[in-house]
């Protein structure tokens, strides 16, 4: 899709209605973008009578909303490969607001009037005289009050779904496994390390003699921190953590190659501890994204702008 970037000198990224508003001094709105009446074909239109973009399970998203959305980020993209970029963008934030919308419903969830007043009410707060209130909406590209509560409404409910979502993960839990290997330059080494390991000579004995790592060959081989225990963050490669949690207790792997050599690992024990605050909010945040994915995915979507 080509769109045409409208000039402009000031705007910003989009406000979120959560954040506290500071006052801002006026500068000239950005244009609302649109889609020039011969680079697309004819849009259909919903039962109002207005053009559409795409359609969710039977719900429309309209022209007007779509451009609305490109208007609140127009400032921040100086060409035209930027813009078409920020149009695919917005046009999937759109149809995952609208997939979120429709999950609201299915759950229960109500976002009322009230509490999109109280929002409101809470960030006017910080700016109660009037002129500049619309001042700081015209900065950041709101078209008028209406389209400010709007968006503090979708705010709420994504809020409220997220929550339900989370409450199904349950405490977030961090993977963790204690682990050793054994560690040679070559799949010929490794081959000889595992004919002795197939005989029952013992994993720490093997490391001792067989193993080029110098760190951990005195050891054993134990890999993780001073508890035993290896998580993902720590100074082993993905592809042995995660064979490592796939391995029975007591059992070993066949040779696994990375850009240090040849390994053999031994899976001692495999828990899970509790996650810091910091990781929750990673954990969380991925599971989100993964819910509404699977949401995304299974909804019948029809977009009408490439």
């Amino acid at each position: 899709m080509m769109l045409v970037m409208a000039a402009c000198s000031g705007g910003g990224t989009e406000q979120s209605p959560t954040t506290e508003p500071q006052a801002q001094s006026v500068e000239e709105p950005v244009v609302i973008p649109t889609i020039p009446p011969d680079a697309e074909p004819s849009l259909p239109l919903d039962e109002d009578g207005n053009q559409i973009v795409a359609r969710v399970n039977g719900q429309s998203i309209t022209l007007t909303a779509f451009e609305r959305a490109l208007a609140r980020n127009a400032a921040v993209v100086s060409d035209v490969a930027s813009y078409d970029a920020l149009a695919a963008f917005e046009l999937d934030k759109l149809i995952e607001q609208e997939v979120i919308l429709q999950a609201a419903a299915e759950m229960g969830i109500v976002v009322t009037q009230e509490a999109v007043d109280a929002e409101y009410q809470f960030m006017r707060t910080s700016i109660s005289d009037d002129t500049e209130w619309q001042n700081w909406l015209q900065t950041n590209n709101f078209a008028d009050d209406d389209e400010f509560r709007q968006l503090t409404y979708y705010n709420l409910v994504n809020q409220r779904v997220q929550e339900a979502v989370l409450q199904q993960m349950g405490m977030p839990q961090i993977p963790q496994v204690r682990m050793r290997h054994i560690l040679v330059d070559t799949l010929e080494q490794a081959n000889a390390v595992l004919a002795r390991l197939n005989t029952g000579e013992d994993f720490a004995i093997v490391a001792a003699e067989m193993s080029v790592d110098e760190t951990t060959r005195s050891s054993g081989g134990n890999l993780g921190n001073a508890d035993g225990w290896v998580v993902a963050d720590d100074l082993v490669t993905p592809e042995l953590f995660d064979s490592a949690l796939q391995l029975e207790p007591g059992t070993y792997s066949q040779p696994i190659q990375t850009m240090l050599g040849y390994h053999i690992i031994q899976t001692l024990e495999v828990g899970q501890r509790p996650a810091t605050s910091q990781e929750a909010v990673t954990l969380q945040m991925q599971y989100f994204n993964d819910w509404l994915a699977e949401q995304v995915q299974s909804a019948d979507i029809e977009r009408f702008i490439n």
